[in-house]
């Protein structure tokens, strides 16, 4: 789906924090999210080190807000969210006015898959700041995952009122609509977020998959192809194009990219077989030794 949660610092807070004047060269997205292949990142490294720096400075300072919110963030970037869910309460216990923390509060609950926590904590961030857009984007993600499209909808659209070039939120606008089904509408948005950021694999492959459902297949290939031209090791895409071919009945295709899917994930051993767009293969015997 390739949906994202922002979380973030106070921009002040960026620029004030012992955390980043230490590690003043390291990119802040490195520091936000591990990579996709799961490898051992610079925020783990990181956030290991300053972690019993940020906890005695809490213990020293305890009405200290920032200090909460910084032992907050360092938990968070390491998935660590039940002490980040814990430090961001007790920050905002102190500092309740600030949005930012509100909203990686709520990113916090989110991950927990805690989704009303997620929307009540988004919705406080949007109340002390109307025109966020990050808290828009997500509580839209936090309606989706309750199934509540018609509010999902309407929060990836007030994100995209405030921020037009959100690629992430037509994206995921675009998820929406798929789900409903509205298929044109969500090509539409797909294309929105495709012409803002031409390399965006997910979008690339979540509108192929779009058009995998409509059994237009030409199409359907094109966008899969083009979202692994742009990321080779986006294995969602890989195993879509097994489906398709599996769709085709055209086996030896769809075998190989079965293979490669595997190759590069192997949760697709277990999926493959449950997953209704390569059905056709279930019962073939090379299929049943690739998910083995």
């Amino acid at each position: 789906m390739g949906e994202k949660v922002y979380f973030k610092k106070e921009a002040k807070r960026l620029r004030e924090s012992s955390y980043l004047k230490k590690f003043e060269n390291i990119a802040l997205d490195f520091l936000e999210e591990m990579n996709e292949n799961n490898e051992v990142s610079i925020s783990k490294i990181v956030g290991e080190k300053m972690i019993p720096e940020y906890i005695v400075k809490t213990q020293e300072e305890p009405y200290n807000a920032e200090a909460h919110f910084d032992l907050a963030y360092t938990y968070h970037i390491l998935k660590d969210y039940e002490n980040a869910k814990e430090n961001y309460l007790k920050g905002v216990a102190i500092e309740p006015n600030n949005n930012q923390a509100w909203n990686n509060l709520g990113a916090v609950h989110y991950y927990l898959r805690d989704y009303p926590q997620a929307i009540e904590a988004y919705q406080r961030a949007i109340a002390i700041e109307p025109d966020y857009d990050d808290a828009w984007h997500n509580l839209g993600l936090g309606y989706y995952n309750l199934q509540d499209y018609s509010q999902a909808i309407e929060a990836y659209q007030k994100a995209i009122v405030i921020k037009p070039d959100k690629h992430e939120a037509w994206n995921n606008l675009g998820v929406v609509y798929d789900d409903l089904p509205d298929y044109p509408q969500a090509i539409e948005a797909y294309q929105k977020a495709i012409a803002i950021k031409p390399d965006y694999y997910e979008a690339w492959d979540n509108m192929g998959y779009t058009y995998l459902k409509q059994k237009n297949y030409d199409k359907a290939l094109e966008c899969f192809e083009k979202a692994i031209a742009i990321n080779p090791k986006h294995n969602n895409a890989i195993f879509n194009l097994a489906c398709l071919h599996s769709q085709q009945q055209n086996k030896s295709q769809a075998l190989a990219y079965l293979q490669q899917a595997i190759e590069l994930n192997p949760e697709w051993k277990t999926k493959a077989p449950k997953d209704k767009d390569i059905e056709w293969l279930w019962q073939d015997a090379d299929f049943q030794a690739l998910v083995d």
